[in-house]
């Protein structure tokens, strides 16, 4: 009886969403402007995202910094 054959995928690159959230999680949190550095994305299009992703269960802390910024922080669950 022959082997089955077995095909490796090549690692999936992380999605834009992905990429979000791991920003998210730095001690500092996140700001709209690094997001849309990284992502390529407008600033409203990084708002959306944050609201997908608040309707997935997933909770931020806002904070502004001393010069007004409004910083983004994943929020531990429990």
């Amino acid at each position: 009886m022959p082997k089955a054959h077995t095909v490796s995928l090549p690692d999936s690159k992380p999605t834009k969403l992905d990429q979000i959230l791991a920003a998210a999680r730095v001690r500092h949190g996140t700001s709209i402007a690094e997001l849309t550095e990284t992502t390529g994305w407008q600033p409203h299009t990084v708002r959306a995202a944050l609201s997908r992703l608040r309707k997935r269960g997933h909770h931020f802390e806002r904070s502004q910094n001393p010069s007004g910024e409004t910083r983004y922080r994943l929020r531990k669950a429990g």
